[in-house]
């Protein structure tokens, strides 16, 4: 990352509490999908398997539950799918593989924190999902100008990551004509 020091203060003063400690992977992967999900079924991961095509990509797949749900189980299904990939530890981070190419790291806030504020709900578990990429980023364990994000119940193209290079910078963290870190959503 480019603004080590604004990263920092922005993680230290704003992060979420569930961000959890990156892992340390043999290689970074070169692209990161954050994707929120509420009682999705386990399709959602043969959705995701295209993007594997890009090669080296972990999604952040954040499970919530709002205050309206009142079963604890509403994402069992797409949990238990998770659960069931070959997983592999890092630091204490379980990451599962989905296929070549493509990394699932399931942030649970439905089981850490139980059911969230309906008016937070899917904000809030995006903006957890994307502070943990934001912090594994600067730890080093994502190489990605691209903190990416997404609905679970949106497909998106095969070429998806490959397409990011021709898009303009939509939030620039500085002056560089060569920076070109930023934030994209799509979906």
């Amino acid at each position: 990352m480019r603004d080590e020091p604004a990263i920092e203060r922005y993680l230290a003063r704003y992060a979420e509490q569930d961000t959890a400690a990156a892992p340390v992977p043999v290689e970074p992967w070169r692209q990161v999908l954050v994707l929120p999900a509420y009682r999705e079924s386990a399709a959602v991961l043969d959705r995701l398997a295209q993007l594997g095509k890009s090669g080296s990509c972990l999604v952040i797949l954040v499970l919530n539950r709002p205050e309206q749900e009142s079963d604890p189980e509403a994402n069992r299904e797409l949990r238990g799918a998770v659960a069931a990939l070959p997983a592999a530890s890092a630091n204490g981070v379980a990451i599962h593989r989905l296929c070549a190419g493509l990394d699932v790291f399931p942030l649970d806030l439905d089981r850490r924190r139980g059911a969230l504020p309906r008016a937070q709900a899917v904000g809030l578990a995006r903006k957890a999902g994307m502070d943990t990429a934001l912090a594994w980023c600067a730890a080093g364990a994502i190489d990605s100008d691209w903190l990416c994000t997404t609905d679970a119940d949106t497909t998106l193209p095969a070429d998806y990551f490959d397409s990011l290079q021709a898009l303009p910078c939509l939030l620039y963290t500085s002056d560089a004509a060569d920076d070109r870190r930023g934030v994209c959503v799509w979906g």
